[in-house]
């Protein structure tokens, strides 16, 4: 079976931009797209994070959680959000640059 693995720039791109999204309290639409989509791509391959991931997706289309603005549509960041992006963030610390399968 191939290996699949995490790099070390992925990994630091991605807990870079977790870090950043935890501290705000929105984020651009396209900015959240991009985010959720590369958290899930990494996800499949992090044991436990893959389920959390499956309500950002449905937000994407509630008008609940994006809202128009004069900054153009937004993501409000919710406190489910940012658990799941704290799973994700854990992970990807404990990984260690280790393979998965």
């Amino acid at each position: 079976a191939a290996r699949a693995r995490v790099t070390d720039s992925k990994k630091y791109i991605l807990l870079r931009w977790i870090n950043r999204v935890l501290g705000r309290k929105w984020i651009h639409l396209p900015e959240f797209e991009s985010l959720w989509g590369t958290a899930g791509n990494v996800a499949m391959f992090l044991p436990g994070v893959r389920r959390a991931l499956g309500h950002g997706y449905r937000a994407k289309s509630s008008s609940h959680y994006v809202i128009s603005s004069e900054f153009g549509q937004i993501v409000r960041v919710q406190g489910w959000m940012k658990d799941s992006l704290r799973k994700i963030r854990d992970s990807l610390e404990g990984s260690e640059g280790e393979p998965f399968f």
